[in-house]
């Protein structure tokens, strides 16, 4: 895990689970875990700089997201939230962006 500096903003719990993560980001949200393919737990970031999410495979679960810089994924990008709000490039093969609110 590289964890350095971008925003990812939830109200109430934000989970990030993937096989590689390179993760820049402030984290502002009540608990947060990153799970590793090696049971690695980071709990809570603050002043970090600059965006980039890099995974295989990214699932990210929230009640509300708030994602500022680039989301590059190898394979499958799976966000479930209420609300999501994405600034910064988004550069895909292949996208569905369902909004079921």
């Amino acid at each position: 895990i590289l964890i350095e500096g971008a925003r990812l903003k939830a109200l109430d719990n934000l989970n990030i689970k993937s096989d590689n993560i390179t993760l820049k980001s402030i984290v502002e949200d009540k608990e947060t875990y990153l799970v590793t393919d090696e049971n690695v737990f980071v709990r809570r970031y603050e002043e970090l700089k600059k965006s980039t999410i890099e995974a295989n495979n990214l699932n990210i679960l929230s009640k509300n997201t708030l994602i500022l810089g680039d989301i590059k994924v190898n394979e499958d990008i799976n966000i479930s939230t209420k609300n999501l709000e994405i600034s910064g490039d988004k550069i895909t093969n292949k996208s569905h962006l369902i909004n079921n609110y």
